[in-house]
């Protein structure tokens, strides 16, 4: 597998952590995620640093229809097959400015993720770049900081 497919591979883990939730989607983001992470910075501003992220994962439950509060994603970047359920019903695959660059043992990812409530239609109801910074360990490519931005329409 070369780096590419590596990066693109971390990124697909954690959106699938983020959908499976609680202890094993809580295990497998702390997994992609370096001992080192900055924080997620959501797309309305509110700041995550590694322990509230992932105590965030671990109290969702993402296969409940009822609980609205957490949202199914899709990711435009994925491999279909080694994420195929983050392959977004009907969508044309990668958005404009998704790309991802790769600097010795950093990388930078964007890409497009979109969401849709529990117990709704397989479309989306809102998209957000994502931006992600990775860095290179001995123990595979793991996640240094991330950016959301909710995407107009």
């Amino acid at each position: 597998m070369d780096d590419k497919d590596e990066v693109r591979r971390a990124i697909e883990r954690l959106i699938l952590a983020e959908n499976r939730g609680k202890a094993g989607g809580e295990a497998e983001a702390e997994d992609v995620l370096d001992e080192g992470f900055l924080g997620v910075t959501r797309a309305k501003g509110r700041e995550q640093e590694l322990p509230d992220y992932l105590a965030e994962i671990a109290g969702a439950d993402y296969a409940s229809q009822t609980d609205t509060r957490n949202k199914r994603r899709w990711l435009d970047i994925p491999d279909p097959a080694t994420a195929p359920e983050l392959d977004e019903p009907g969508s044309a695959g990668l958005r404009k400015g998704s790309n991802m660059g790769i600097f010795g043992d950093a990388a930078v990812v964007r890409a497009v993720v979109s969401t849709r409530a529990p117990g709704t239609a397989d479309r989306a109801d809102r998209c957000y770049r994502n931006t992600f910074a990775l860095v290179r360990r001995p123990s595979g490519w793991r996640v240094i900081a991330w950016q959301v931005t909710e995407l107009p329409g």
